[in-house]
């Protein structure tokens, strides 16, 4: 058998380290005493029989009461610290050696003659400090502790805080607390064990009793060498006194410190008759005796802690769950432990050590984690304490890396109706209870930066507890919940390539898609958890050619595969459609970046095809999250370096709903089926709204903001003067807050802009976004030096500013990506993203809720992991915008992909040109390049366009609605992927609604003869030879109220009543297509 400290083994993405399954391996604790014993052969040989008959099962493990451990399969044991590894202070070792709970007051002797070094190294204090931080690293959540010292002054003998006054319920984070002042202790010559005793009874009295039929030990441990008395009184006529009041239930347990005490007889007799309590009062109740043990030096102190773990024993020996904690071996996430404690046949008194399995808590509540009947619809899972385990708001167990104490599920189910069912679930009832106004959360993007949203939805609660466990679960059921399905399809060859072109040969020809290695001949596929019948199964695949050619195989039809969902199946089969639609509009790909359309079934489409990162889940990202939250309206993501490869880029998105023949508009509590989606540069879309709105470029400054607040395009963006290194900082998660002050001050003030709050209970902040919201029918204010229009059918805004200057800087936080980070100031006015403290009683582990907002959704897990730099030598562009044939400033940036060049790193171009964005991106040449524009360059204007041909000017223009054909043309890129409506139906169980249901990405139009309007293609800033719209754009029609005054107070509208009267395609238009920009005839 191999030391686990001298293993290589290989990697594996099951462990998430490298292993071997060929045998198990040990390690030796430099605390072990010479005569160590190990398990023998035959529990390898079970070990292995384990985890070939389940799976599931993570690491297996002995963990010995003399330091020695065997663990299978074997692995490098904790890396940074593998030869001081030492079982016994894992959680895991302490739950099954000592499971009945306990109340633990560690009282730690600070006389001057703790000073003494008679141990090597160590002084008696520091080997006194050893043991009381053993001590800690003991105990659970079961459990409840304190510490205290020797020492008279009232701010040295014990922690301040709620430490001072009760009991602190086991969390990482206390045990933290108390350890570290334990650390800083430091030996006097005024100490008083009296003192340290009074305390220490005080904190029972002052802490709630064990109740009724609970067992529960209650124990004061005492570290003191014995040498110093006190002067006036004896300690045991104080036990006697302050036990009494007790009742008689406290254990009084001795360690006595140092090799001097067993020459110091007065010392050792007085530690010992404290631990027996000889003078107690036998009327208050029998005395609880506990231990004196005596530890000489510092190698003694995990064998002669042998008694502590033996008082503490039980004798029943069934198998204990652990709480979820962060796995030693790996980086892997949150582990459940069953263990059990084994005892010496000839002795049962004597605990030889315990044996334990490990199992991923993602892979326990695997089928939870997934249940789907509807976006109403979900599980989640408590112990009897009513601790949390799984639920939706909370971080997924595999992304767990640091520390993690259960949150109570009060915090989470806020609902009226809620309390009685919990509590019924910690009785371990089984049950059904109706909730009228059940709360269901989403993230709007970004959690810290842009909040959550909330509805409201009824719901039957259906609770029972799990066999053989202390859990209970609950699954939620909304009204109207429903599971989408399609129609058996067949699979056939065509339909599927999966991303991972680099370890498969498809014989698909590749192409240069910016940065990227890309195929425009297919779209490509990727699956995330929710594709697989056995989620734990696919988080563990090696990705191989193997693979990959298994899941070809299936999808051509040519075998089966029992790994994949029905579902996910169907979907992309009949996704198939979009990519058809996608190749077939290859002008498109002028102005668009990548295209994608993304399902709850668990896979994403994506074109051109391109390999993504192995960790990326569409179903994690931003833009999926803010789509989803915003169900019913198109949203645009601020600008983002685009994981695949791209640059800065924004993404525009839409919702696809599960349809309704009926006509009937969608609402909020309709299911969302997938999302669409198309990413588009960041210089080419600032350029777009300037030629739609020439007034941005005559002495005003035009910006976009999203309805968080944060800015999608300003000016300042694109400026070529910002070095290359510096672009990315400049550009992403900048609020208006920060960057335009005073537009912001005037937004709050007139109670546009508004701060809206969520509670984090996990780290108790009260995290507070802004929400920019017009009143119903307002899309228009006119403030101080600007105005601002709304979107209509978007989260976007425009700005148009008419002062340069910001006359005040409210927050100088660039960028501004956390509420976390920055305590609110409680101005009104000028706060950044900021949080307030919720208040906490980190003693009982219990926040306030009083006047409390809704809680917090978890901070989805990163999922942008960076792949390698692709090889693209010798590869032509995907799609070639002939960049270099562009001699005009406005042609250059009537597509993607090109910029229009004018300075270098060093000074202005003599003469500008049109390149490449891999050469030229925001104007400025990249990467130190000369001469990128020769003197046979065409010249060229390079001064702003006030004007441009085909476009309205500023008087007749309407702003919202010329600046939201931008949004518009996404309608219509977007759109086509709307053919898989076509194709989906909905099953329904005896719950629903007996229709037959289409997949719809909008609202239907009940009278479609209302339609009227198409997306002007100029615009949409597309070039007639470049785009031809044909009837796309009527391909998502939705109902939508357009009141003859919704356009009122645009620039060139004297007032409202004339408004409608200088649009004359708007009158009598009551209702028309979403998006659509109704043409003015004169143009």
């Amino acid at each position: 058998m191999e030391n686990c400290c001298n293993v290589a083994g290989s990697p594996n993405l099951k462990f998430q380290a490298n292993i071997s399954y060929d045998s198990s391996c040990w390690t030796v604790s430099p605390k072990s005493p010479q005569i160590k014993k190990f398990p023998n052969q035959y529990v390898e040989t079970v070990m292995r029989t384990n985890y070939n008959g389940n799976r599931k099962l993570l690491w297996q493990y002995f963990g010995g009461e003399d330091g020695t451990s065997i663990l299978y399969p074997k692995a490098k044991v904790s890396p940074t610290s593998c030869s001081s590894f030492d079982p016994r202070f894992r959680p895991y070792y302490a739950a099954a050696a000592t499971p009945i709970a306990k109340d633990v007051v560690v009282l730690v002797d600070t006389s001057v003659s703790m000073h003494i070094t008679d141990n090597k190294d160590r002084s008696r204090l520091k080997l006194a400090k050893e043991v009381a931080t053993t001590i800690l690293q003991t105990l659970n959540s079961n459990d409840r502790m304190a510490v205290l010292s020797f020492d008279p002054d009232p701010e040295k003998l014990k922690p301040t805080g709620c430490y001072a006054d009760q009991l602190s319920l086991y969390t990482a984070d206390n045990e933290g607390v108390l350890s570290e002042f334990v650390g800083n202790l430091n030996a006097i010559s005024n100490s008083d064990i009296n003192v340290g005793l009074e305390a220490a009874f005080h904190y029972f009295s002052n802490s709630s009793a064990p109740k009724q039929g609970e067992e529960r030990y209650q124990v004061i441990l005492v570290l003191s060498d014995g040498a110093d008395s006190p002067s006036d009184k004896s300690p045991l006529d104080v036990i006697r006194e302050k036990n009494a009041e007790l009742g008689n239930r406290i254990h009084i347990m001795v360690y006595g410190i140092g090799n001097g005490i067993e020459e110091d007889t007065n010392a050792r007799e007085m530690l010992r008759n404290i631990s027996l309590q000889t003078n107690n009062d036998a009327s208050a109740g029998a005395t609880k005796i506990g231990f004196f043990e005596i530890i000489p030096i510092a190698d003694a102190v995990r064998s002669k802690m042998r008694s502590y773990y033996s008082f503490f024993k039980s004798s029943n020996t069934e198998a204990v769950i652990s709480d979820p904690f962060i796995d030693t071996f790996s980086s892997i996430g949150l582990l459940i432990s069953v263990c059990r404690p084994a005892y010496d046949k000839t002795d049962r008194s004597i605990l030889l050590g315990v044996a334990c399995a490990d199992v991923k808590l993602s892979d326990l509540f695997s089928e939870a984690a997934v249940f789907h009947e509807g976006d109403s619809s979900y599980v989640f899972i408590i112990d009897s304490k009513g601790r949390t385990l799984n639920h939706p708001l909370l971080p997924l167990s595999r992304t767990v890396k640091t520390s993690y104490t259960l949150l109570d599920i009060a915090y989470l189910e806020r609902s009226q109706g809620t309390a009685d069912i919990i509590e019924a679930m910690k009785r371990r009832e089984a049950g059904s209870q109706q909730v009228i106004s059940s709360t269901r959360t989403m993230a709007r993007g970004v959690v810290l930066t842009e909040g959550i949203v909330t509805r409201t939805v009824k719901s039957t609660y259906f609770y029972a507890p799990i066999a053989n466990s202390d859990y209970s679960i609950c699954v939620v059921v909304g009204d109207g919940a429903k599971i989408a399905k399609f129609p058996t399809q067949t699979r056939k060859p065509g339909v599927f390539v999966y991303h991972r072109r680099d370890i498969y040969d498809d014989s698909l020809k590749s192409c240069k898609n910016f940065k990227r290695r890309a195929t425009i001949e297919h779209s490509i596929v990727k699956f995330n958890a929710n594709a697989f019948t056995d989620i734990g199964k696919y988080l563990y695949i090696e990705e191989n050619a193997n693979t990959v050619d298994g899941y070809t195989k299936y999808f051509n039809g040519e075998i089966s595969h029992t790994g994949f969902t029905t579902e996910v199946t169907n979907s992309v089969v009949i996704s198939i459609k979009a990519e058809e639609i996608w190749k077939s509009k290859t002008d498109l790909s002028l102005y668009t970046i990548w295209r994608y359309f993304g399902t709850k079934d668990g896979f994403i489409r994506v074109f051109p095809g391109v390999q993504l990162t192995n960790d990326y889940d569409h179903e994690k990202r931003p833009w999926w999250r803010r789509a989803k939250s915003q169900r019913e309206i198109m949203t645009m993501t601020t600008p983002y370096l685009d994981a695949w490869g791209a640059g800065l880029v924004v993404t525009l998105c839409r919702t696809i709903f599960v349809g309704r023949q009926e006509g009937i508009p969608h609402t909020e509590q309709d299911d969302v089926e997938g999302v669409l989606g198309y990413d588009i540069g960041l210089s080419y879309l600032e350029r777009l709204i300037n030629e739609i709105y020439p007034e941005c470029e005559t002495g005003n400054t035009c910006m976009l903001v999203d309805n968080s607040g944060f800015i999608i395009i300003h000016p300042d963006f694109v400026d070529p003067n910002i070095q290359e290194s510096e672009r990315v900082a400049a550009v992403e998660n900048i609020h208006i807050v920060q960057k335009e002050s005073d537009i912001a001050r005037d937004l709050i003030a007139r109670s546009v802009m508004g701060k809206r709050s969520c509670a984090d209970f996990d780290n108790h902040k009260l995290q507070v976004t802004y929400r920019i919201q017009l009143n119903d029918g307002d899309i228009h204010i006119k403030g101080t030096n600007y105005d601002l229009w709304k979107l209509e059918d978007t989260n976007v805004f425009l700005i148009r500013k008419t002062k340069a200057d910001v006359s005040f800087q409210c927050c100088t936080d660039i960028p501004m990506i956390s509420s976390t980070a920055k305590m609110c100031t409680g101005t009104k006015f000028c706060d950044c993203l900021c949080h307030t403290p919720i208040p906490f009683d980190a003693c009982l582990n219990i926040n306030s809720r009083d006047g409390i907002s809704a809680t917090c959704i978890a901070k989805a897990p990163d999922s942008t992991s960076t792949k390698e730099p692709d090889s693209l030598s010798g590869l032509e562009d995907c799609y070639n915008p002939i960049c270099d044939t562009r001699t005009k400033e406005e042609d250059c940036y009537s597509v993607s992909g090109c910029s229009w060049c004018v300075r270098d790193d060093s000074s202005p171009l003599s003469k500008p040109c049109c390149r490449g964005v891999d050469t030229c991106d925001f104007g400025k040449v990249l990467g130190g390049k000369r001469d990128v524009c020769p003197d046979t360059t065409t010249s060229a204007s390079v001064g702003p366009v006030t004007t441009t041909e085909g476009h309205p000017s500023s008087s007749k223009s309407d702003v919202a609605v010329v600046v939201g054909a931008v949004l518009g043309s996404a309608v219509v890129i977007l759109s086509v992927v709307i053919i898989v409506i076509l194709y989906r139906r909905c099953s329904r169980d005896t719950r629903h609604k007996p229709a037959d249901d289409y997949l719809t990405a909008m609202p239907s139009v009940r009278d479609n003869s209302q339609v009227q309007g198409v997306v002007n293609q100029q615009y949409a800033g597309m070039h007639p030879r470049h785009y031809d719209g044909g009837s796309d754009t009527h391909s998502m029609p939705m109902q939508h109220n357009v009141t003859p005054n919704s356009y009122d107070a645009m620039p060139g509208s004297s007032n409202s009543s004339t408004s409608s009267g200088n649009n004359p395609s708007l009158q009598g238009n009551k209702t028309m297509a979403p998006n659509t920009i109704p043409i003015d005839k004169k143009l």
